[in-house]
């Protein structure tokens, strides 16, 4: 067994520049976003006490943490279309962001064999003035368990970079079984409660709270050359998807992933 690194404290600023133009797609009565300099104040805290096993998969123990991150764009104006609206400039010149999680990993009550286990996460976001581009981000594919990727959610069935919530919630459970010392496969259900488009009346787009739940499960295994492959699937009840032009909720996402040590 392995343990990851304590974690710790850092405050630190974040230069960049966003940029945008017009693609061939881009609706005519659109505005795009003005180019701009936006600095970040970014306060993260993570402590990870975790214990890994051969893989390193969670074992027992517990990762926590947060981040804060003050944001400030020099030179913003209103930009939007017609189906998300307009986005007024001075209201999204300066927004703040904080998100949290805990993940908690252990045996599987009443079950005295060590290949059993279960692990736990508990994932949240809030802010204030956000917009696309400095909401959260709610990837649907995996992204491994190394102590600093564990602080970021998943939510199981989206499409790569599918949502950008203003705000949300996501909890999961994960039932894992060593079959073999690089083998382990696993079951998985998850609910989150996500600010999400929505069809709105007048073929308009608007952003709600709603619930999306989640079952799925994988494998994970070891590979030639150092490496490991993760396969995982899993079924969203709340998303929704195109059916021959109508909209129906439900979707399900199949991922490979392939990572090498070096």
């Amino acid at each position: 067994m392995v343990t990851g690194p304590p974690g710790g404290l850092a405050l630190t600023y974040e230069p960049g520049f966003l940029w945008s133009d017009r693609a061939n797609f881009t609706a005519p009565n659109s505005v795009a976003p003005q180019d701009t300099y936006e600095g970040l104040v970014h306060l993260r805290l993570l402590a990870d006490a975790l214990e890994r096993n051969l893989m390193e998969l969670p074992h027992e123990g517990f990762s926590t943490g947060f981040d804060l991150i003050y944001g400030h764009r020099a030179d913003w104006r209103t930009w939007g279309g017609p189906v998300f609206g307009q986005f007024e400039g001075d209201h999204y010149r300066n927004w703040f962001a904080v998100n949290a999680h805990a993940v908690v990993a252990g045996p599987v009550p009443f079950v005295n064999v060590d290949r059993h286990r279960l692990i736990g996460g508990a994932y949240g976001g809030l802010g204030a003035n956000l917009d696309r581009f400095s909401a959260f981000r709610l990837p649907g594919r995996p992204t491994g368990w190394e102590w600093d990727v564990l602080s970021k959610p998943v939510l199981p069935g989206a499409s790569f970079q599918e949502f950008f919530p203003r705000s949300y919630a996501v909890f999961e459970t994960l039932y894992r079984y060593e079959a073999l010392f690089f083998l382990y496969p696993y079951l998985r259900g998850a609910w989150a409660w996500v600010d999400c488009p929505r069809f709105e009346a007048g073929g308009s787009v608007g952003n709600r709270m709603d619930s999306l739940p989640s079952l799925g499960g994988g494998v994970v295994s070891g590979a030639p050359w150092d490496s490991q492959v993760e396969i995982d699937y899993a079924f969203n009840f709340g998303i929704l998807r195109d059916n021959d032009g109508q909209p129906q909720f439900g979707g399900h996402s199949v991922f490979v992933l392939w990572s090498k040590e070096f």
